[in-house]
């Protein structure tokens, strides 16, 4: 429900970012609603096994924001860095972890970890800048505001992954709160668009 809302905004926005570095934002938004639509028509409606696409969806997700944290981080030898030790974590888990039958939990922990380091690198550089003062009107402090705190809580969530009953009501709330304050914190980034 979140992301469809999100995908709205995204579009309505359209005109205010789609020169910026966060256009690719609108094709990921609708990649991301596809495969949660996709992903709930296999699983809970047609009962077949859904983890090749959350695995496929990881991997495209975590590459995703790397390119996108490449475009804005000055520091590109980091983001390559990171780029290759991910790519690293996939190409092992093609080997140690079924594709089909289970979630990946290596490229889902090494993206989690890349993606609170890069965040925190990326604040650090913010409030070193005179843009720090204008935050409220910064697509990309909202965005990543977002992705820090959904990652720093999704962490000890997704080490305990495979002790915790994923389909329990807490877990289920805890990770729709997640989710409403990623996508929420990434409409923020499309409606202080409008004071720009």
């Amino acid at each position: 429900m979140i992301v469809t809302v999100t995908v709205i905004f995204a579009v309505r926005y359209w005109d205010s970012y789609k020169n910026s570095k966060q256009r690719y934002f609108l094709h990921f938004l609708c990649y991301v609603l596809f495969s949660e639509v996709f992903a709930a028509i296999l699983g809970p409606v047609l009962k077949i096994n859904n983890y090749f696409v959350f695995n496929i969806y990881t991997v495209a997700s975590f590459l995703f924001y790397l390119f996108w944290f490449n475009t804005i981080i000055e520091n590109k030898k980091v983001i390559n860095s990171f780029l290759i030790v991910f790519v690293a974590s996939v190409v092992f888990s093609l080997f140690r972890e079924s594709f089909v039958d289970q979630l990946w939990s290596i490229p889902l922990t090494t993206g989690t970890v890349i993606i609170i380091i890069t965040s925190a690198i990326f604040f650090k550089n913010f409030l070193n800048k005179k843009e720090v003062v204008n935050f409220k009107s910064s697509q990309p402090f909202w965005i990543i505001a977002g992705l820090l705190i959904f990652y720093i809580g999704f962490l000890p969530i997704q080490l305990l992954m495979f002790y915790l009953e994923t389909y329990s009501d807490s877990y289920t709330v805890i990770i729709s709160l997640l989710n409403v304050i990623l996508y929420g914190s990434i409409i923020k980034s499309f409606l202080c668009l409008k004071t720009n």
